[in-house]
């Protein structure tokens, strides 16, 4: 059966969009909330950084799409998955840790110390999980697992974390934290007697 030009050209791009339409089902299939994920943005700017770790963030408050960097083909969606960077186990042991270290601060200096434990996260070297680098031995002295868990600092936990979903950096607060990006901090009494943490 012999077709002219203007039918094969039809013809190639009804195959060609039959081929998108079923990569796009795909996608939907493998990744849980469609509605977040430009998929259009997984094909192009994506799969332009190859050979990288790519972190796409979406609209839903804690979690990211991690993209395995040995991807070579946008249809490997298989590869695609949504880690949280944060969990309530996290947020429990922030709040005990904020209580052993600050709890007699007032609640910017006690947000301070929440920000510690996010730019150690992000910098890599210090633990792969928020409860994992408050956890570690000789790091958070005041951080004791029987430490209660007050409404009010469990709040403050939450907005810093909060203030990290939404791309904020971390809190600059002379004269305790002159600079962002500190991870470290000791603490110093004031003339008065009170003490305070100050941050590098």
């Amino acid at each position: 059966m012999l077709y002219r030009k203007d039918e094969v050209v039809l013809l190639i791009l009804a195959v060609a969009f039959s081929i998108i339409g079923i990569g796009a089902s795909f996608l939907s299939v493998l990744v849980p909330d469609r509605k977040e994920v430009n998929t259009q943005l997984l094909k192009t700017e994506a799969f332009a950084h190859i050979n990288k770790t790519i972190y796409w963030h979406i609209n839903e408050p804690k979690k990211t799409i991690l993209i395995n960097p040995q991807l070579t083909n946008p249809w490997q969606v298989q590869s695609i998955r949504i880690k949280k960077r944060y969990n309530d186990q996290d947020i429990m042991v922030l709040s005990k840790m904020v209580y052993g270290e600050a709890r007699g601060c007032a609640p910017d200096e006690q947000k301070l110390c929440v920000w510690v434990v996010i730019n150690r996260l992000k910098d890599g070297r210090f633990g792969d999980t928020i409860t994992q680098i408050v956890t570690t031995p000789y790091q958070f002295a005041g951080y004791d697992s029987h430490n209660p868990v007050t409404p009010n600092l469990m709040g403050i936990v939450k907005e810093v974390m909060a203030d990290w979903d939404n791309g904020k950096e971390s809190l600059v607060l002379p004269p305790y934290a002159n600079t962002a990006g500190y991870k470290y901090f000791t603490s110093k009494s004031s003339k008065t007697g009170k003490s305070h943490n100050y941050f590098r």
